[in-house]
């Protein structure tokens, strides 16, 4: 159609349309904001130096669900059976933290928990647990603080542990 119109769409007019786009392009991209890229913030203070023991699943549970992440930490060389006792431990923590909302879940998740840190305990492993305190930044809404649960399953002869009087 320009081409058709080359008395009317000059050289110099097509260029000055190509330039005067190409600065308002210009100027909406820079004044858009673009938001920064989501990241987790960890303070080193609130990082966990030492987890402590826990016994009962009515704590672990009420720890857990105050949380909106989990680290899992293990014991090494692990059998087939002690991976899917542990694995299922920790995924059975996860299950009941994501569907337990009204009184009677939550009596019921402490219990399987209970039940499954007897079951941990008599094949000689202990648990451990510790919350950590983490900010989530960037994106398009403001930094928010958030819980993480460090949860440790441990067999009570592995070297990492470290009694604190």
């Amino acid at each position: 159609m320009i081409d058709d119109q080359f008395e009317t769409y000059s050289t110099e007019i097509l260029r000055n349309i190509k330039n005067n786009h190409e600065n308002w392009v210009k100027d909406k991209l820079k004044n858009e904001d673009i938001p920064k890229p989501v990241k987790i913030k960890r303070f080193k203070e609130e990082i966990p130096k030492n987890l402590m023991t826990v016994d009962f699943g009515k704590d672990l549970f009420r720890l857990a669900s105050s949380c909106q992440a989990m680290y899992i930490d293990y014991s090494n060389d692990l059998s087939d059976d002690e991976v899917k006792l542990i694995g299922n431990f920790f995924q059975n923590i996860q299950d009941w933290v994501d569907i337990a909302s009204e009184p009677l879940d939550v009596v019921l998740a402490a219990k399987s928990i209970d039940d499954d840190i007897k079951i941990l305990k008599k094949y000689a492993f202990l648990i451990f647990v510790a919350v950590e305190k983490q900010r989530l930044e960037g994106g398009e809404l403001p930094p928010s603080s958030f819980s993480s649960l460090h949860l440790s399953v441990l067999r009570k002869s592995d070297p990492r542990i470290v009694k604190i009087l």
